[in-house]
């Protein structure tokens, strides 16, 4: 599989289901569109006839990748049921405070940590969503510390002087920092396993 494939395959799985949907709605435009364009042919002129199939095509493409774009998490969910999949099976989480921030624990025999990735203890981390100029604010805070930049960009993603993770999502608010790994590698590592780095 190339990288494009690679990048855009989750995105074309979430879309199949939603296709899928609209192809009742697609063949019946087809249908249509088959009973009408020879009158339509005989009365306005062929090209007239094809700028108008394109006009229905275009209504057609607008709607089905309205319904099916590829957007991004909605935050209307709690910060932790953002977090993938792997890293939110193996921590507990309880809310933190009232700026709507968890606390989580991976513990040290999770899979997610072997190798002694955090040294045999367990890993806390925080999650939280927070508007924009907040976000922004800590991303700053993040860069002046002078750690290790591996993404800047949608994601931002860091891996701080004391070996801990800072990630962060700039469309949807939502950010993450960790604590304390034994080295760059064990904490690389922790990203790749989550999926919070490809």
């Amino acid at each position: 599989m190339s990288e494009v494939e690679k990048k855009f395959a989750p995105g074309i799985k979430k879309l199949a289901p939603e296709v899928e949907k609209l192809a009742p709605a697609a063949m019946m435009g087809a249908g249509i569109l088959s009973r009408y364009v020879p009158g339509i042919l005989g009365k306005m002129g062929q090209w007239k006839a094809i700028l108008a199939v394109l006009g229905v095509l275009a209504v057609l493409a607008f709607t089905v990748f309205r319904s099916c774009s590829f957007s991004l998490p909605s935050m209307k969910t709690t910060p932790v049921q953002a977090l993938p999949s792997v890293l939110r099976i193996a921590s507990s989480c309880q809310k933190y405070d009232s700026n709507g921030a968890y606390k989580c624990v991976v513990e040290p025999d999770s899979a997610v940590l072997l190798g002694g990735l955090t040294g045999g203890q367990a890993l806390t981390y925080y999650v939280q969503v927070d508007p924009s100029d907040r976000l922004n604010a800590t991303i700053a805070r993040w860069r002046s510390a002078g750690g290790l930049v591996l993404a800047d960009s949608t994601a931002f993603l860091e891996i701080g002087p004391s070996q801990t993770v800072w990630y962060a999502n700039t469309h949807t608010g939502f950010h993450l920092e960790t604590g304390t790994f034994v080295s760059q590698a064990s904490a690389r590592t922790f990203l790749l396993r989550t999926g919070l780095i490809v």
